[in-house]
């Protein structure tokens, strides 16, 4: 029994030791500690996730998120209207992030693999559960100010950043053509955005 219970403790600071040494994965394991206390205090389906929500801002750089997301059309866009494209994507990502999270379920994550690091970029791989739902949700992480923060989410091996990206761009040579910016494509994609938020659906179909 007691050389059971000293394995154990090593196992537990050997995991404590890895975590120590690997702060990617510590700052996702920190957030998802997070979101099983919600999942496990709160009654509602609405209130689950708009903390959940709260969580999610408080770990995603979505200024980076938003311009890695319109890549070419980014440096041509105004300060006025990158503002209004973040305000209304990130509302678009919340959703796409939350749909999964209901109260009263249980919530459980495991690890999937090592993280991938290169300079200051990770990329942490996990499995959720939550209730009778299961899903790979992936991160793609990069430093700021000396903390980890997310710029993209994969989702059962579909990341939100292209999926977007590639929608963004139809519409967006739609009204400007095949690598140009304009002001009538860019009000188009967000009031599509603004319809899709607006709707009940939390899914990442097409806008």
């Amino acid at each position: 029994m007691t050389r059971v219970v000293i394995i154990l403790a090593l196992v537990n600071a050997m995991s404590s030791t890895a975590l120590a040494d690997d702060p990617a994965r510590s700052f996702v394991k920190d957030q998802y500690t997070k979101i099983k206390n919600i999942l496990e205090a709160d009654q509602s389906n609405e209130g689950v996730r708009n903390k959940v929500i709260t969580v999610l801002e408080s770990m995603t750089d979505f200024e980076t998120f938003g311009r890695l997301t319109m890549k070419r059309y980014w440096p041509d866009m105004s300060k006025a209207q990158k503002k209004t494209f973040i305000k209304w994507f990130r509302q678009l990502v919340h959703r796409s992030y939350v749909r999964r999270f209901k109260a009263n379920n249980r919530f459980e994550h495991k690890f999937r693999g090592i993280t991938q690091t290169k300079g200051d970029k990770a990329f942490v791989r996990t499995q959720v559960q939550s209730g009778n739902t299961r899903a790979d949700v992936d991160y793609k992480l990069s430093k700021r100010g000396g903390k980890y923060m997310v710029y993209d989410i994969v989702i059962d091996e579909v990341s939100l950043m292209r999926n977007y990206r590639k929608q963004f761009r139809t519409i967006l040579k739609k009204d400007c053509g095949p690598k140009r910016f304009c002001r009538k494509g860019l009000t188009e994609l967000i009031d599509r955005i603004q319809r899709k938020v607006s709707t009940k659906s939390h899914s990442v179909e097409s806008l």
